[in-house]
């Protein structure tokens, strides 16, 4: 089978998501399934789900089925006829078309892979960055933008290529690459080919929990991971790697201390600076900044929204 999927940005503001899923038959062509929903952009993961869950549904009860029957004709999809000495509940009206007694499939379950028994939670990967993966290339994004790589876990670990590096591995659909982790956030694995950097002298203690810690504490050692299009993500002896907000042009494997900007436990992320935010923040008046912009003083603010016509910042 092969998918692909588009997410589009509409004119109010809303998103666009759409899939379409294509799988071989025995009558020659192929059949293709597309879903699509419509949101915010801050409901993206729900949206996702919604779409698997309908294209999920429609292609396994398509292959589970016989290939010699039609899937589908007029009148609505014709009803797979029970083995012998099975009852599907089913009950046996015909024609209608109605959904009365159809149970409804169960959710999909990813086969381990290599051989292994079953397949782990993203938290039992080692995210330290120390042990290496054999995986397996299960998807390409477009224009060389990066990969996912399944490491027999729930999720698959996201590869993006790294930014002043002269040569970048190239990953093929269905390949098989080694590559090391870490947890860009809970849930949610990071993969290097490349051993990344890690503190010196870190210890053996346990790692920083998200809940323990709050904006403006500080400051951490911290080390470079990984600069690529997505950001620049630092280990600071944190369970997850903390996303650098700073003006700096920092290189891969450069230590610099920081301090937590915020943290975001629905989600299982945090964010870092190297400057220590203040807890109280003065507003300034409009005749202040008035008076600024006539001088020429430069602000550093934060983008709160962008928009057709801009950003608000």
């Amino acid at each position: 089978a092969a998918a692909c999927g588009l997410a589009e940005r509409r004119a109010d503001g809303g998103l666009r998501v759409r899939c379409a899923v294509a799988w071989p038959t025995g009558g020659g062509l192929p059949m293709v399934a597309t879903s699509e929903r419509v949101g915010k952009p801050e409901d993206y993961e729900e949206l996702s789900r919604q779409i698997a869950q309908e294209l999920a549904s429609e292609t396994v009860s398509s292959l589970l089925a016989d290939p010699a029957d039609e899937l589908f004709e007029t009148g609505g999809k014709k009803e797979q006829a029970s083995p012998p000495g099975g009852d599907h509940g089913h009950g046996g009206g015909g024609g209608g078309g109605g959904a009365s007694g159809v149970e409804e499939p169960s959710p999909l379950e990813l086969l381990p892979i290599d051989g292994a028994t079953a397949r782990v939670k993203a938290d039992a990967v080692d995210a330290t960055g120390l042990t290496r993966y054999v995986g397996r290339v299960c998807a390409v994004f477009a224009n060389g933008g990066g990969a996912l790589v399944d490491v027999n876990c729930e999720e698959p670990a996201r590869w993006l290529p790294e930014r002043g590096q002269e040569e970048q591995p190239r990953l093929t659909l269905g390949g098989r690459v080694g590559v090391f982790c870490a947890r860009e956030q809970r849930g949610q694995l990071r993969a290097f080919t490349e051993k990344p950097p890690g503190l010196i002298q870190r210890g053996t203690g346990e790692r920083m929990r998200l809940e323990d810690l709050h904006a403006g504490e500080g400051p951490f050692r911290a080390v470079v991971v990984s600069r690529t299009s997505a950001g620049v993500l630092v280990d600071f002896n944190c369970e997850v790697l903390g996303q650098l907000v700073s003006s700096r042009q920092l290189a891969r494997g450069e230590e610099l201390r920081v301090f937590i900007s915020g943290t975001d436990l629905a989600a299982g992320r945090c964010s870092v600076s190297t400057q220590k935010m203040e807890t109280k923040v003065q507003r300034m008046r409009l005749k202040e900044v008035s008076a600024a912009v006539a001088g020429c003083t430069p602000f550093q603010g934060t983008v709160k929204r962008v928009t057709q016509g801009g950003a608000i910042v």
